[in-house]
């Protein structure tokens, strides 16, 4: 065969071939929709590591965090997490970073292990010390009981609930300064790995601090600072129940991303019903995940018979999913939030390049 026409099929083959894995990519949108397609990122293994004041006046917000425990501990059952979970408290004169219940460390074959946990959380009590060094005693938790509680392979999620500050005076509980706990805290899992440390914190509210009638936090400036550096997330400890806040840090604890930026902007950015959001699963995935179509939303089923997948639409609503114009997003609520294993796909009319 001349070199010209040899050269000639094997373009043409890269084209069949090209053809045929663009089919195998997605969906192709009708001219002016765009579909964005995104992978729901999720992690396997985490280590939880839960800071709780027990000073003075502390125990009715102890008996919140217990009281909400299981909407965090659902997400990690659900999404089949291999887990450690521990307590330390603020006292470090009393504990010098010693992990608290019975076991010390709560894993995913510790039998009742979520009672265990909040039993754990209620049994603190009120009697600590006044001097909350929350900081100091969970970087000796971390260094202490290293070999037992953290993992070279997980993640690493730590939870302040403190009702007062540290580091600023007069209260300079720890020693140190907030520059050494955020790098002692993200090279907790090692060199490389700083990626896998999420702190959070559920302290007074910023500048201000929080009451609730019988209750003073002060502002929780230090721990809200350090949950920012990380990526972590804060919110009040003040606040009537911590339901809502604990779906939200089991969405964040598994990695499940809440967020999601679109790559065009919409045609009508003011209209959010333009936009159809489906979540697809893998067939064979979890019931308990797959099923989840909250909104009035509907699970296709059937498509696996074709070899195809698991499909949830969700309609927009305030328990599923709003767009969020400052930054071109379709953001889910906690409860709504796809998945493990789930692959998104938006679809909406864009803006025309200029």
């Amino acid at each position: 065969m001349p070199r010209r026409h040899a050269r000639l099929a094997l373009l043409a083959t890269a084209l069949v071939v090209a053809a045929c894995t663009d089919a195998r990519l997605g969906n192709i949108a009708p001219p002016g929709q765009r579909v964005d397609t995104f992978s729901q990122i999720s992690v396997s293994k985490i280590d939880v590591l839960w800071v709780v004041d027990n000073a003075n006046f502390i125990k009715p917000y102890q008996q919140k965090a217990a009281d909400a425990f299981a909407a965090f501990f659902t997400y990690l059952v659900q999404n089949k997490l291999d887990y450690h979970l521990a307590v330390t408290t603020t006292d470090l004169r009393a504990d010098q970073g010693a992990l608290r219940g019975d076991p010390q460390i709560v894993t995913a074959d510790t039998p009742d292990g979520a009672a265990k946990f909040q039993k754990t959380l209620t049994d603190l009590g009120d009697q600590g010390s006044a001097y909350e060094a929350g900081l100091q005693n969970a970087d000796l938790a971390l260094r202490r009981n290293a070999a037992d509680f953290l993992r070279p392979d997980a993640s690493l999620f730590v939870v302040f609930l403190v009702d007062d500050n540290d580091l600023v005076a007069p209260q300079a509980f720890s020693v140190g300064d907030l520059t050494y706990y955020y790098r002692s805290f993200k090279f907790a899992k090692g060199a490389g790995n700083d990626g896998l440390v999420l702190v959070n914190a559920i302290v007074g509210n910023r500048d201000t601090g929080c009451d609730d009638g019988s209750f003073h936090a002060d502002p929780g400036n230090t721990y809200i600072q350090l949950a920012e550096m990380t990526g972590g997330l804060s919110g009040s400890i003040c606040q009537a129940d911590y339901v809502d806040l604990f779906k939200k840090l089991g969405t964040a604890a598994i990695g499940l991303h809440r967020k999601f930026g679109l790559s065009r902007q919409p045609q009508k950015p003011v209209d959010p019903t333009q936009f159809v959001v489906q979540i697809h699963y893998p067939c064979g995935a979890d019931p308990a995940i797959s099923s989840n179509c909250p909104g009035a939303g509907s699970v296709t089923q059937n498509q696996c018979a074709n070899g195809g997948d698991i499909i949830c639409e969700q309609k927009l609503g305030p328990d599923t999913w709003s767009y969020e114009p400052s930054t071109n997003s379709i953001v889910f609520v906690a409860q709504s939030t796809p998945g493990k294993g789930a692959t998104i796909e938006v679809t909406y009319e864009e803006q025309p390049l200029r």
